[in-house]
């Protein structure tokens, strides 16, 4: 037996309706008449994520969750480890199909980034060369 009421405390705080045993018939919390079964949870639309990007790199992991998180996107990689690896291939990041080419976009200089060179230190006291 479940409390039909979208509003009933229970379900608000929850988001569950309340259940309870056969032979009771009112909600305790809401004082709704009980119904048999629970209502239908909504159906879950199973979205395709597309490929977008294979890291070169695992230390720059970090960094492309960091450039997608901070545009809103949703993504997942698939790969994570010490890299490439022969049973499941390079680490690439997937993207929702609508936002694929954004996502391209965004990681485009990452991908063109040269591997060996390391940070560029700035001397914040040195005069700028011309």
């Amino acid at each position: 037996m479940y409390c039909p009421n979208p509003d009933c405390p229970h379900a608000r705080e929850t988001g569950q309706p309340a259940e309870y045993r056969e032979g009771i018939e009112e909600c305790q919390d809401c004082g709704s008449t009980l119904a048999e079964a629970g209502p239908e949870s909504p159906a879950v639309a199973y979205e395709r994520f597309v490929p977008v990007f294979e890291i070169p790199s695992a230390g720059l992991l970090p960094f492309v969750e960091s450039l997608l998180q901070s545009s809103g996107m949703r993504f997942f990689v698939k790969g994570v480890g010490s890299g490439f690896d022969f049973v499941s291939g390079p680490v690439k990041v997937y993207v929702e199909p609508d936002r694929a080419d954004e996502a391209r976009e965004l990681l485009a200089e990452v991908s063109a980034a040269p591997e060996n060179d390391g940070p560029v230190l700035v001397d914040e006291d040195a005069e700028p060369s011309s």
